[in-house]
C-alpha cells in the first residue's frame, strides 16, 4: 500500500548515482549510499571528489602506467591502488580520510551527524566513536575546515549599508553573583550586516576605542550607517567616515532620529546583533562550554553556520564544497593549521590569554581553562 502525506522517506532518491551532497538533508539518501556495497561507496566518493579517480605510481614516476584498484583484504577499505610493478598506494591519499584507520562509512556518518548541530556526546553515540578521544579529534578536524573558511573568507568580508555592532561577554555566570565563577570570560565583538544577516565575530581582551574602530574599519565600508549601544568607545565613528546612531539601553531599546534638513527618519536598534548573541551562546550552552584551546574553532563554526543559513544554503552541500576545496586530492591538503586564528587577543607560550572579572568588577588576565578569579 502506498503511503500518503509528506515525509522524508517519500523524498528519497532511488538511484545512488543520482544522489548528491545536498540530498543528505533526507537521511534515506545518505544511508542509501553508505549502506551499499564497498565498491559502490568508493565509486560514489570518487565521483563526488572525496577520493581520487586515478593514480600514478610515485615510485615509478611514469604517467603512462596508471595504477589500478586491486582487492586487498588486509586493507580496511578492501581495495588499494597497485601499479604493474606491485607498488601500492592507499585510496585515501591526499584526502580528508588520509592517515585514518577508521572506516570510510563511519567517518562520513560522523560528519553527517556532526553537521546536524547536535551535541558531540550524541554524535559519538550515533557513530560509536569514543567520546573523549576519537569523537573530539574528528570534531576538531571538521572545525579545521571552518577555521580555514574564517581565515580565507570571513577576514576578507566587507559589509555595507546598515550595520549593527555590539560586544558581549562569553563565559559562565554564577547564580545571583554568589560563589566562584568557573572558567574564563571572553569579550566578543559582533558585526552584523542587516541586509544579509551575516555576522562576524572577534574575541578581544578588552573594548577600547582603537580595537573597536580597527575592526569596524576592516569590515565596514565608509559611509555605512552603524548602530551601536552607548559604549563610549564608539563615540568617534562619525569622524572616521561613518553615520553613527546610538541607542542607550538604560533608557530605551529603540530610538528614532529625524534629519532636520530632509525629514528622513532613522530607527536605531541593535536587535539583529542581540539575536546573533542568542544563537552563538546557545551553541556554547549546547556543548556545555569548551576549553580555550578550541574556542576559536567554535567561533568559526558559529559564523559558518550563520553564513550558510543566511543565504538559504544547504549545510551538507556547502561543507563538502569547502572540504573539496581544501583537500584537492591532486596535491597536498591546503589547510594552514595556524595555531592562533585571531590576532585580537594575546597568546602567551602557546596558551590563549583571556580576561575575566575579579571580585571588584575589574578585569584581569587569566590563562587558565578553569579559573576562580572571583
Amino acid at each position: 500500500m502506498a503511503s500518503r502525506g509528506c515525509g522524508s522517506y517519500q523524498k528519497r532518491i532511488n538511484e545512488v548515482n543520482d544522489i548528491d551532497f545536498r540530498d543528505f538533508v533526507t537521511p534515506w539518501n545518505f544511508f542509501a549510499v553508505f549502506l551499499s556495497d564497498d565498491r559502490v561507496v568508493i565509486k560514489w566518493l570518487q565521483e563526488h571528489g572525496l577520493l581520487l579517480n586515478n593514480m600514478y605510481c610515485i615510485r615509478c614516476n611514469n604517467a603512462d602506467l596508471p595504477m589500478r584498484l586491486q582487492t586487498r583484504k588486509s586493507c580496511i577499505d578492501g581495495v588499494t591502488w597497485r601499479c604493474v610493478y606491485g607498488h601500492e598506494l592507499s585510496i585515501r591519499r591526499n584526502s580528508f580520510f588520509e592517515k585514518s584507520h577508521i572506516s570510510l562509512r563511519d567517518i562520513m556518518l560522523f560528519v553527517y551527524e556532526f553537521l546536524k548541530h547536535q551535541t558531540l556526546w550524541k554524535t559519538s553515540l550515533q557513530t560509536n566513536f569514543s567520546y573523549r578521544s576519537t569523537a573530539v579529534d574528528w570534531a576538531n578536524f571538521v572545525r579545521d575546515i571552518f577555521r580555514q573558511y574564517t581565515n580565507d573568507v570571513v577576514f576578507n568580508m566587507k559589509f555595507s549599508g546598515d550595520i549593527e555592532v555590539d560586544e558581549s561577554i562569553f563565559g559562565r555566570r554564577s547564580k545571583n553573583n554568589m560563589g566562584a565563577r568557573k572558567g574564563c570570560r571572553v569579550w566578543i565583538v559582533g558585526i552584523v550586516e542587516r541586509s544579509s544577516k551575516r555576522i562576524i565575530l572577534y574575541p578581544v581582551e578588552c573594548r577600547p576605542e582603537e580595537v573597536l574602530i580597527r575592526l569596524i574599519d576592516t569590515h565596514v565600508e565608509k559611509g555605512s550607517r552603524i548602530y551601536t549601544d552607548g559604549w563610549a568607545a564608539y563615540g568617534k565613528l562619525n569622524e572616521h567616515g561613518y553615520q553613527h546612531f546610538t541607542v542607550i539601553h538604560s533608557y530605551q531599546f529603540t530610538r528614532k532620529y529625524v534629519n532636520i534638513k530632509t525629514g528622513e527618519e532613522v530607527i536605531c536598534h541593535i536587535n539583529s546583533v542581540e539575536g546573533a548573541w542568542a544563537h552563538a551562546k546557545k551553541h556554547f550552552r549546547t556543548i556545555n562550554g569548551c576549553s580555550l584551546s578550541t574556542f576559536e574553532g567554535h567561533l568559526a563554526e558559529v559564523m559558518w553556520r550563520n553564513h550558510v543559513s543566511t543565504k538559504n544554503g544547504n549545510e551538507y552541500e556547502d561543507f563538502f564544497a569547502l572540504l573539496k576545496q581544501y583537500y584537492p586530492l591532486n596535491e597536498a591538503c591546503k589547510l594552514a593549521n595556524c595555531a592562533n586564528l585571531y590576532d585580537t587577543w594575546n597568546t602567551d607560550g602557546g596558551e590563549i590569554t583571556a580576561y575575566c572579572e575579579n571580585a571588584d568588577g575589574h578585569t584581569q588576565l587569566c590563562n587558565k581553562e578553569v579559573c576562580y578569579c572571583n
